[in-house]
């Protein structure tokens, strides 16, 4: 018995062998797991730059955990910017699996249960290429809208945060002179709008849920939760902007960005 089971564990190993062989080609190839451990944004899909408001953030642990950040739909309305924990992934040879519970995402304001499957068709240090296979929500086939999604790794410290930290005057938009506003950015998070009384005096437009407003940055990506924003044309509820930024310079004080809808704004460090 002993003999029988050591030629079916041999057996085993080289049926496995031949399994990789097989799937694991140059066609196929075996990709990197260990490189896919970062935070990627996903910014193109079939060879399209998507607007700032459709990047998606993926950031995968070490140990099959996946946090994906994006816009997401809260119901009446209302989009907030915001990630959903508790996703799991699994990279097996030349393929990526994504399992786990979504809200507000996809434009979805319910919780639904996602899962995606991929092949990886190209992975360097910084690009990642995958192809969708299957689309699952709540185990109902979905139709991807794309056959082939663009990443980017962000550096471990991509968050600007610290950079942008302060209050910055706004000097033009769209290259015209325009000074109606300043941003004060927090190190936290949190976001305040100013703008000048009669007397010329700068203080922070009061909207009642103010404090609440905040921003996340990611690279080059900026973006924006605000409620009844009216300089940035957000209605009576919760909504995202989102733009790129053009140039950030802490020693020249500089700061540019740009929103597909918005369009440019040019803005200094407020002494």
């Amino acid at each position: 018995m002993i003999k029988n089971s050591k030629y079916f564990f041999t057996g085993a190993v080289l049926l496995l062998l031949g399994f990789f062989a097989v799937s694991c080609n140059k066609t196929s190839p075996a990709f990197n797991r260990e490189n896919i451990k970062a935070t990627w944004m996903a910014y193109s899909k079939d060879g399209v730059t998507l607007s700032p408001e459709q990047y998606m953030i993926y950031s995968f642990d070490d140990e099959n955990g996946l946090i994906i950040s994006g816009v997401q739909n809260k119901g009446d309305g209302n989009y907030t910017w915001g990630e959903s924990p508790n996703i799991y992934y699994y990279v097996n040879c030349c393929t990526l699996d994504i399992l786990g519970s979504l809200t507000g995402f996809f434009d979805i304001s319910a919780s639904f249960t996602a899962s995606f499957k991929y092949n990886i068709k190209k992975q360097k240090d910084s690009l990642l290429i995958i192809t969708p296979v299957e689309y699952l929500f709540d185990s109902t086939p979905v139709e991807p809208g794309y056959s082939e999604l663009q990443m980017k790794k962000l550096r471990s410290n991509y968050s600007m945060a610290d950079s942008l930290e302060g209050t910055w005057q706004v000097i033009k938009h769209n290259d015209t002179p325009y000074s109606d506003f300043r941003l004060k950015f927090d190190p936290s998070g949190s976001l305040s709008f100013l703008q000048p009384d009669s007397s010329g005096v700068w203080s922070s437009t009061d909207n009642g849920t103010a404090q609440n407003d905040r921003f996340d940055s990611y690279s080059e990506l900026l973006v924006f939760t605000l409620y009844n924003n009216s300089i940035l044309a957000v209605p009576e509820k919760w909504g995202v902007s989102c733009f790129i930024i053009d140039s950030l310079s802490p020693s020249s004080k500089v700061l540019d960005i740009t929103s597909q809808s918005l369009g440019s704004y040019h803005f200094e460090k407020a002494e």
